[in-house]
């Protein structure tokens, strides 16, 4: 886990600077991962809750969102004692370990349907590609079967809802649904594909300066325009 807050705090010190500016979010979240396909049936079935992912977005109109992210998951399972044939025909008995942790650097984009109004809750959906580093290792007892690292393409889809909180609303509590695709061919495992529940928060990092005015008039109606000729983009 200390492993997982180090690389999470180094994310977030480098998006700080570009993220100076308004109409920009940062989404910090902790995930909970689910082996699928031949990750599940021939290396870890086991889930992972030691995950985290970070973001910036920036709102290029009420319903849209682009920007780029981190995130990181370690999966670890031991299988009990049993007796493996090796490739020189001999036979091993021990204890089997299987590891692997992913460290993906993605562009994202995020768009709202309901897109810019005065409900505090709205539903996302949410796409990224970029890089992905895979690191592991198969463990007979002591012995090193194999340990390397890869690099590799990889892709993700996801839905979720935003729920504003606060009287100015600038920030949200965020909870949904990642699938990650993530080529490997290592291992007899062709992708290290997962399912990642994710719950966190979303915060805006600077509005207008109050040349916009509030979002909100007293009377929680809609919001009046801003400097950028149009209407102020909110929390999401």
């Amino acid at each position: 886990m200390n492993k997982i807050f180090f690389l999470s705090i180094i994310c977030a010190c480098a998006l700080l600077p570009a993220a100076a500016q308004d109409r920009s979010t940062v989404g910090i979240q902790y995930q909970y991962a689910l082996p699928m396909g031949s990750f599940k049936n021939d290396f870890i079935d086991k889930g992972s809750g030691r995950g985290v992912a970070v973001d910036l977005m920036y709102a290029i109109n009420p319903k849209w969102r682009a920007g780029g992210g981190f995130a990181y998951q370690d999966f670890y399972q031991k299988y009990p004692r049993a007796t493996y044939k090796m490739e020189d025909g001999s036979d091993l008995s021990a204890v089997l370990g299987n590891n692997l942790q992913t460290t993906s650097l993605m562009a994202k984009g995020m768009f709202l349907p309901r897109g810019a109004d005065s409900s505090r809750l709205q539903p996302y959906v949410s796409a990224g590609a970029g890089i992905n580093m895979l690191q592991y290792s198969q463990m007979y007892g002591e012995f090193a079967n194999l340990e390397d690292a890869s690099f590799k393409p990889a892709v993700q889809a996801g839905v979720g809802v935003l729920y504003a909180v606060g009287a100015k609303r600038r920030t949200a509590l965020s909870l949904g649904a990642t699938y990650n695709y993530m080529p490997l061919n290592q291992l007899g495992v062709k992708a290290a594909n997962n399912l990642a529940v994710q719950a966190g928060l979303r915060f805006t990092l600077r509005n207008d300066g109050g040349r916009g005015g509030s979002r909100y008039d007293d009377d929680n109606r809609y919001r009046r325009p801003n400097h950028y000729g149009g209407r102020n983009y909110g929390w999401y």
